[in-house]
């Protein structure tokens, strides 16, 4: 998995969210010790990284995606499916395939892979734009072909931009600057 990007400020806001609660955490954990008459060692275990540390691995892994009606981030993870239409011709018409993809994502990182008949492909950076009338989804790619695969397909990087409408992303991408490709994506999540 690889850091991806936002145009919005949350990540600032969260993280300066989590700083405030892991400073207060210690003092109150303190007081309950106090008030429990609990050993004094006890009130070490509330320290102000320890208490960061743990609230941003839980955000970082599962509130993020608890929060979705705050429309924080978007979460794409799952299964997708994709039916394209590439520039590539294949006895003289635009080449048509499907390939299925696999989102992996946390409120910090992400990977996309995606797999066809002939190739395997992974993301190598990301970004969502939200500051749009439908989010903006881009992420590069590098795609790697199967020992079956057609001779003529080599290894190549690439770029995909998807509009997202709730369980649908549709746009276009472009493969390579020796493949000189390009097509249109329409993806729907399984």
């Amino acid at each position: 998995m690889h850091y991806y990007s936002f145009d919005t400020e949350i990540r600032r806001y969260v993280y300066v969210f989590i700083t405030l609660i892991s400073s207060s955490i210690p003092t109150i954990f303190k007081d309950l010790t106090v008030f429990w008459h609990l050993p004094n060692g006890w009130s070490l275990l509330a320290t102000f990284g320890t208490c960061f540390a743990l609230l941003y691995f839980l955000f970082d892994h599962l509130i993020w995606k608890l929060l979705k009606y705050f429309n924080l981030v978007l979460n794409l993870n799952g299964n997708w499916i994709a039916s394209g239409e590439s520039s590539y011709l294949s006895d003289g018409t635009p080449h048509k395939f499907s390939m299925k993809i696999k989102i992996k994502q946390t409120f910090t990182k992400i990977e996309i892979h995606t797999e066809t008949e002939n190739s395997i492909s992974r993301s190598t950076m990301a970004s969502i734009s939200l500051d749009h009338a439908f989010p903006i989804f881009r992420y590069s790619f590098e795609n790697t072909p199967i020992n079956k695969s057609n001779s003529e397909l080599q290894r190549h990087p690439g770029l995909i931009e998807l509009v997202i409408k709730k369980d649908l992303m549709e746009g276009d991408y472009f493969s390579g600057k020796h493949r000189l490709n390009y097509g249109s994506l329409r993806v729907t999540r399984i």
